[in-house]
C-alpha cells in the first residue's frame, strides 16, 4: 500500500487541491464547503492587511481596484484571464443580492469574452446576465440574454 499524495492546482481564479490515499481513491479538498478555493489577493490601503481567498473576494466587491488578481491580469495583458475575473465577480455580487454590481461585472466579462471570439464564455456570460435579469423580474430582458446564449 501506498501513502498519501496531496496535489495543487494554483489556478489564475481559482485553487484546487486533491488528496489520493492508501486505497488509490482522491478526494477533493473542501474550502468552507467548496472545492474551489479563490486565488485573489486583495491589498486595501497600506495600512491595511493582505487578505486572500474568499475574503479577497469580498473586499473586492467593495473595491475592485484593490483585487489583486484582476489588477495583476490586468497588467499582464491576458484578457481571457481578465475575463473571468470579471465573471467571478459578477457572480459574488448576484449571490450577495447586489444584482445591479453583478449585472455590471457580468456586462464587462461578456465585452471581453465577444471582444476574444470566446464564444462558449460569451454563452456563459449571456446565461448569468439572463439569471440575473429574471430575478429582478425582467422576464423580457431575461429571455432576451437567454437566447442570445444559445
Amino acid at each position: 500500500m501506498g501513502g498519501y499524495a496531496l496535489r495543487v492546482d494554483f489556478g489564475t481564479s481559482s485553487t484546487v487541491a486533491v488528496l489520493s490515499g492508501p486505497d488509490g481513491r482522491a478526494r477533493p479538498l473542501l474550502f468552507d464547503a467548496s472545492p474551489l478555493l479563490p486565488s485573489g489577493v486583495f491589498a486595501g490601503a497600506a495600512d491595511s492587511p493582505l487578505l486572500t481567498g474568499a475574503d479577497a473576494e469580498r473586499a473586492a466587491l467593495a473595491d475592485p481596484a484593490g483585487f489583486g488578481a484582476l489588477s495583476l491580469i490586468q497588467q499582464t495583458g491576458d484578457r481571457l484571464a481578465e475575463a473571468h475575473i470579471w465573471h467571478s465577480l459578477g457572480h459574488a455580487h448576484h449571490h450577495l443580492g447586489d444584482l445591479r454590481r453583478a449585472v455590471s461585472c457580468y456586462r464587462r466579462s461578456l465585452d471581453l469574452f465577444r471582444r476574444l471570439g470566446d464564444r462558449r464564455g460569451e454563452a456563459v456570460a449571456l446565461a448569468q446576465l439572463g439569471d440575473t435579469q429574471h430575478i429582478t423580474g425582467d422576464v423580457t430582458e431575461a429571455r432576451r440574454f437567454w437566447r442570445q446564449a444559445l
